[in-house]
């Protein structure tokens, strides 16, 4: 039964069972990303809460622990809303948790692109700090949005990837596209608006582009 199993394992064999083989584990839902508003480390869901259904998702820690029981890479995400500190404090945890040569795909946000409830909220989210960051700039709606997620994903993926130190390398930073329109990936990538703060164009920093 489940009550006899739970005092040695954390995950039902069958379950396990399921997911082998599979490279990559991509936890959006675990994190509950498209609908919670979590924003800081401390708000977390944590092993030890009574329930693991409060809307902000599952503990991080039993998303990598789920990765190193089937030796998957992780594909963790966060809400849209996660402040600076939330992903260093994720970062050291991967870094402790999810062991070489397994890497750590990372993903702000999910569907950025997505209007429809309850995606849109997030959509909405992003066009306002743009409007706010760029308040002059002669471009549409949906591309304020896709350069302000673009531009607050490399932000996030520069931290991650600097609490690795010298293992940079085994965190792969996601930028999420769509398959059926191209042009809100090349929004995303060129990120026009950001690049001269940034650097470059977001696709110097990024290592994927997830198109849904």
């Amino acid at each position: 039964s489940l009550e006899e199993l739970s005092s040695t394992q954390t995950f039902h064999p069958a379950y396990l069972g399921d997911l082998k083989g599979f490279r990559t584990l991509r936890l959006m839902q675990w994190s509950d990303t498209i609908t919670s508003k979590l924003a800081s480390w401390n708000a977390r869901t944590k092993v030890t809460g009574a329930f693991w259904n409060t809307g902000d998702g599952m503990p991080y820690e039993t998303m990598f622990d789920l990765a190193a029981t089937l030796g998957a890479d992780p594909w963790v995400n966060v809400t849209s809303y996660v402040d600076d500190d939330f992903v260093r404090q994720l970062a050291r945890m991967a870094k402790a948790t999810v062991k070489a040569p397994n890497v750590v795909y990372f993903e702000y946000g999910n569907e950025p692109w997505n209007n429809a409830e309850p995606y849109g909220r997030a959509g909405a989210y992003y066009e306002t700090k743009a409007k706010a960051k760029w308040p002059n700039a002669n471009v549409n709606v949906w591309q304020l949005r896709m350069n302000w997620y673009a531009y607050r994903s490399v932000q996030l993926c520069n931290i991650m990837k600097a609490e690795f130190g010298d293992q940079a390398s085994r965190v792969k930073c996601a930028l999420g596209g769509q398959a059926s329109s191209y042009t809100v990936s090349e929004w995303a990538l060129s990120c026009d608006l950001a690049r001269n703060e940034l650097g470059g164009k977001c696709s110097k920093f990024v290592d994927a582009l997830a198109i849904g």
